[in-house]
């Protein structure tokens, strides 16, 4: 592996058709630097490429590219992005160690920053933000419905089980 790069893996299972599966929540950690934003989308690219979410890529990985840029200037700190699937939706949430709500601004025309949340509130489904449990950061999240039947979004919030060895 070249210098400074980062090895990159997520855990894996192998459901009961034999495909290799990403857990129903998958965690990782980023450092607050310029690489942050890419390393978010790739995981987050697998992620839904292992839920069958593919779809989603190009809406998703905007979203989480600018909570990441914002986790990385304001905040500064180590962030920990978090994908799950919830009641049909994929939830996504950044949490930092900086305690400022993010602020949903519409800048002049030709900014060229300022309006990170705002795309957030135009193309989640949802999104907030909370304090974390010591108040010391937050937890900055989106929700993206899948589309999905409530058969499939069952299937994709269910862990696939594990067979015995013999």
């Amino acid at each position: 592996m070249a210098a400074g790069a980062k090895e990159r893996s997520l855990t894996t299972a192998v459901s009961a058709e034999g495909r290799a599966t990403v857990g129903v929540q998958q965690h990782s950690s980023l450092t607050p630097d310029v690489t942050s934003a890419a390393e978010a989308r790739w995981v987050t690219r697998t992620v839904l490429a292992a839920w069958g979410l593919s779809h989603l890529d190009d809406v998703a990985c905007l979203l989480v590219t600018e909570l990441v840029a914002n986790a990385v200037v304001h905040a500064g700190t180590t962030s920990e992005l978090t994908l799950a699937m919830r009641r049909g939706r994929l939830h996504v949430s950044l949490a930092d160690d900086d305690p400022r709500p993010p602020e949903l601004r519409h800048g002049p025309p030709l900014s060229t920053s300022g309006r990170g949340i705002a795309l957030v509130d135009a193309l989640a489904d949802d999104w907030g933000w909370e304090p974390t449990g010591d108040g010391a950061g937050k937890t900055v999240w989106f929700d993206l419905d899948t589309g999905a039947s409530r058969a499939q979004a069952w299937h994709l919030a269910t862990p696939p089980a594990t067979s015995p060895t013999a």
